[in-house]
């Protein structure tokens, strides 16, 4: 893989991070001195909604920590710390020193081309949209999805409220219905370079009929349509080999979280 993927993914997740603070109501954004810091509308602190993340590698690691802590005391609140494996090792070892474990990690996976259609199952439909009326329908089954992993429906009610701030010009959705039922979801970040996938998700009672797989090839190869050239994702260590299967090949790079508490 060439290094500058790693680099696209860089800049595709910090897009993504400040892309997501957007949509939410009453979010505190502050990007200085090398280091972003969002505070969500929600107190949720694993993931988007409360978090640091260092956009200049030569910035000190104790430093991220410190200017994080000062932003998020007044509120209150813990955050996430994103950790990226190729930049960020000095950082992890400092939060290792203060007694900070990983709660999750996710291998960067990529692909440099379009990825093959499957047919969707009978009664199956897969499509492209960017209809106002679509959004609660899209929360809902990202709710579905990522509520057994811990996201709180208040999380996904705070980030996909919006219509005109979800639905932009550097986003696309895909959604998938059975029998005019809504199904599973999936969003591709066009940003940073590339196509950068995430909130791929399917409703529980739909799970394992490859529908998530087909709204993830939809994003994709919209990605690669318009001009991207290479697409992304964020893969758990158990979606992984599904991914793998799909055509998506592992990166050397990928990410972990450490929550700090309040």
């Amino acid at each position: 893989m060439p290094a500058r993927w790693n680099d696209l993914f860089d800049r595709n997740l910090l897009d993504a991070i400040r892309e997501f603070a957007r949509w939410q109501d009453g979010t505190l954004i502050l990007e200085e001195d090398g280091v972003l810091l969002v505070a969500g509308g929600t107190e949720f602190p694993i993931g988007f909604s409360n978090c640091a993340a260092r956009t200049d590698p030569d910035i000190d690691p104790a430093k991220v920590i410190e200017r994080a802590e000062e932003f998020f005391k007044p509120q209150g609140r813990g955050f996430t710390v994103w950790v990226r494996e190729h930049v960020d090792a000095d950082i992890e070892a400092h939060l290792k020193q203060r007694g900070l474990k990983s709660r999750s990690e996710a291998p960067w996976m990529f692909l440099t081309k379009r990825l093959l259609t499957s047919a969707a199952p009978d009664g199956a439909q897969v499509r492209i949209t960017s209809a106002a009326a679509d959004l609660p329908i899209i929360r809902s089954i990202i709710a579905e999805s990522f509520g057994p992993t811990g996201t709180p429906s208040e999380e996904t009610d705070q980030m996909f409220a919006h219509p005109r701030r979800v639905f932009s010009p550097v986003t696309r959705f895909a959604l998938a219905t059975v029998n005019g039922e809504p199904a599973a979801t999936a969003m591709v970040l066009l940003t940073g370079g590339m196509g950068g996938i995430y909130w791929v998700g399917t409703k529980p009672e739909f799970a394992r009929r490859g529908l998530g797989t087909l709204c993830t090839v939809a994003v994709a190869n919209a990605a690669f349509d318009l001009g991207k050239p290479m697409v992304g994702l964020h893969a758990t260590p158990m979606g992984q080999p599904v991914y793998e299967r799909m055509g998506f090949e592992p990166s050397p790079s990928g990410h972990r979280w450490y929550v700090k508490g309040p």
